[in-house]
């Protein structure tokens, strides 16, 4: 739904003529700048299941991620403006000549219901914050599990400064802290290209600085598409373990559980038909249950176990 107002395509375009982006004027200041969607659009995404788009709009409703509305036209000066439903609220006075809107469905003996993001979910496009909160969902549902989690907290850009002291020493995307003293930076990029030997080094710097048992490399795209070279970044030990993870989409998109014999953190590409089949999962899985409210993945994978093959 950013579509060309996204920020991964505002920082295509700024490379090309080398200049650097500027996450403020990447996506538009207010929501009534954005692109609204239809239903269909949504269905085309979501395997042309009714039932599943009607479930995941609903759900993205319910969220505050997504706003359902229409537009109106002033018969007086022509002047269109989008209306949330919630918003919407008799009479309706124009934007463009300040007049009352008497019949402000004109003709229409039905409306289409469009969908454009909330301002919560244009701000997480504004900072370029996807990738963050993919991560940080990702940890949360490993470290948290069982009768006692792992983690403290965790918390999406932060900067590491010596206390009295005005110098930075580092910048981390997402700062995880542990049940046992440990922090743990994640420096995350939309592409694996972004993570130079300069960008490498700023993290080490600050696991070191940290003091931190290990630290993270997150790339928003697919393994197949990230390459052979983003797996080189990651380290592990037999004896020590990982002092540092290398994550993809494969991960990110996925549910992760912990468990006996299995490590979370293995680099495991996803074919295109692996990726293929886990979207019709989801879409299944959404198609399958109507009270959205009621709904849990835990009690779902229970319920389903996966396959042995």
């Amino acid at each position: 739904m950013a579509a060309r107002q996204g920020f991964g395509w505002y920082k295509n375009r700024l490379r090309n003529i080398g200049l650097e982006a500027n996450p403020g004027k990447s996506v538009g200041p207010t929501t009534d700048e954005l692109p609204e969607k239809t239903f269909n659009e949504f269905k085309k995404s979501l395997g042309n299941s009714d039932k599943a788009t009607k479930n995941w709009l609903l759900w993205a409703e319910k969220s505050h991620l997504i706003l359902k509305g229409f537009q109106l036209a002033c018969e007086a000066c022509d002047a269109k403006q989008w209306i949330p439903v919630a918003a919407f609220s008799p009479p309706i006075v124009c934007r463009g000549c300040a007049r009352k809107m008497p019949t402000p469905f004109g003709d229409r003996t039905n409306v289409e219901f469009r969908y454009r993001l909330s301002e919560r979910l244009r701000r997480v496009y504004e900072q370029d914050a996807m990738g963050h909160l993919l991560v940080a969902r990702h940890f949360n549902h490993l470290f948290e599990s069982g009768r006692r989690g792992r983690l403290v907290g965790l918390h999406p850009g932060m900067e590491v400064r010596k206390k009295g002291e005005t110098r930075l020493e580092g910048e981390a995307d997402v700062l995880l802290f542990t049940r046992r003293g440990e922090f743990a930076p994640v420096e995350v990029k939309r592409t694996s290209s972004g993570f130079t030997e300069r960008e490498i080094e700023k993290l080490d710097h600050l696991a070191s600085f940290l003091n931190s048992p290990w630290s993270v490399l997150a790339s928003c795209q697919y393994a197949r598409d990230a390459g052979a070279d983003f797996e080189q970044l990651a380290s592990y030990s037999p004896t020590e373990g990982y002092s540092r993870i290398a994550l993809t989409y494969d991960t990110l998109l996925g549910r992760s559980i912990w468990s006996l014999g299995v490590d979370p953190f293995a680099w495991s590409p996803l074919s295109l038909d692996e990726i293929k089949k886990r979207e019709e999962r989801f879409v299944r899985r959404m198609a399958g249950h109507s009270e959205i409210e009621g709904f849990s993945f835990l009690a779902e994978d229970m319920l389903n176990p996966p396959k042995m093959a």
